[in-house]
């Protein structure tokens, strides 16, 4: 029984990683040199009856897993969702938006100043429409508690709402489009007016809450791109010497989500467990918490019984089901744990524990580095040779990363899904053998 990876023995061995790939890197050469002979078993380069580079590929088992308390304050995606919609195939999902607006510029408004409007508008990232009406209507509540920049916010928590809501949203539901108000004469337009007049120096940093709530008869998914320029709160005021501009934006934020799965699911619906939706692909959808795990155990067998190979290269490919429409653009692949799940936070801590990781990050370590890109047309194909380096050193030396790993979405609240057709994931190796 192996046990699980130590941090000091993985560091040692990733800090030897690229060493040992430097030597075994003109291997890799020879597949476009020389003929090679195949079979059955796999491929080989034979030269001067030597084995110089043997190929093995392995089908590597797929089905769906739940994972429905994951982060959504993830400050590197600056999305919030609201809205409701309903899939045919995995149920329905509603979403909530919570966020802080902060004063990053702007003036006092003395007694001789008029407010001329005050507009919230934010750029709308995606949209999932059930309804063919594109007028959507959104509550608009003060928070009755404060959105913390310290607090792990998970999927499933919702900050207390003020009794009533202030107002309301009447968007135009497209893709790429705004959602703005003028909340010039409202309650909440008299309240932000409250904080601004009659003050000698404006305070910048005033914050405030917000929750974005649909209505019970929602029926548009919106996705809102805190990040763009066009996602603000802007003042309008001017007096007899000028025109004034005042200017909050959004910073701490979080999404809580809702899910009611389809009654056709089988095998469970609450986290970890490992439904079956279909019989011809599994699933990666990040806004209803469903992802595609994937056992490593046909490589991990092999590499147990061959310890002395230098891996020339190894790749990943997934082929995506024909019904899929709008995949995913990128991918993260967590190690998983039958006690735990995953430890997506773990990836600012130490990646190389918690995730398999794209050459270029072992090389140049960066958190925006540690997702892959994809896919083509048909598949994702992802390079995974310093990885495999990586986990089959480790294997020999009595360790492992992890005998499955979690095909997830890089922003936890994209809306769009993946499906990975059930024909199987390959896992391609080239490698050498020492004597």
């Amino acid at each position: 029984m192996r046990k699980k990876t130590s941090k000091s023995l993985t560091t040692i061995s990733i800090m030897n990683l690229l060493d040992r790939i430097k030597s075994g890197l003109w291997i890799s050469i020879i597949l476009v040199l020389f003929g090679c002979e195949s079979s059955d078993e796999g491929l080989e380069i034979v030269i001067d009856n030597r084995t110089i580079v043997a190929f093995e590929e392995f089908d590597l088992s797929t089905t769906n897993l739940i994972l429905d308390s994951l982060r959504t304050d993830d400050g590197a995606t600056n999305r919030v969702v609201t809205g409701k919609y309903v899939d045919d195939l995995l149920g329905e999902v509603t979403a909530k938006a919570f966020l802080k607006y902060r004063l990053t510029s702007g003036v006092a408004i003395t007694d001789s100043s008029r407010i001329d409007s005050m507009v919230f508008s934010f750029k709308v990232d995606q949209v999932l429409k059930n309804n063919t009406n594109l007028l959507e209507n959104f509550l608009i509540y003060e928070l009755e508690e404060r959105i913390f920049d310290d607090v792990i916010y998970l999927s499933s928590f919702e900050s207390a709402l003020s009794r009533q809501p202030i107002d309301t949203f009447v968007m135009r539901v497209q893709d790429d489009g705004m959602l703005s108000k003028n909340f010039l004469n409202t309650y909440f337009g008299r309240y932000i007016e409250s904080m601004l007049r009659g003050a000698d120096t404006i305070v910048l940093g005033m914050t405030g809450e917000l929750g974005i709530i649909p209505l019970d008869d929602s029926g548009n998914l919106v996705s809102l791109d805190l990040e763009s320029d066009s996602s603000q709160f802007i003042i309008y005021s001017s007096d007899s010497a000028g025109i004034y501009v005042s200017q909050f934006r959004f910073s701490e934020h979080y999404s809580s989500l809702e899910r009611n799965f389809s009654g056709s699911f089988t095998g469970g619906t609450t986290n970890l467990d490992t439904p079956s939706i279909s019989e011809d692909f599994t699933v990666v959808n990040p806004i209803f918490g469903i992802n595609t795990l994937v056992d490593l155990s046909p490589v991990i067998e092999f590499a147990s019984a061959n310890e002395n190979i230098i891996i020339n290269r190894a790749e990943m490919v997934a082929p995506l089901s024909s019904t899929s429409v709008a995949p995913l653009e990128e991918l993260k692949y967590f190690f998983f744990d039958e006690n735990y799940g995953i430890r997506g936070e773990g990836e600012f801590r130490d990646p190389f524990l918690t995730m398999i990781l794209p050459n270029r990050f072992y090389i140049n370590a960066s958190g925006s580095d540690s997702f892959f890109t994809g896919p083509d047309s048909t598949s994702y194909n992802t390079d995974v040779t310093l990885f495999s380096e990586l986990f089959i050193t480790q294997l020999n030396q009595g360790e492992i990363l992890a005998e499955k790993f979690v095909m997830t979405g890089n922003k936890i609240l994209d809306l769009n899904e993946s499906r990975i057709s059930t024909e199987g994931i390959k896992f391609r190796l080239y490698y050498t053998t020492i004597n």
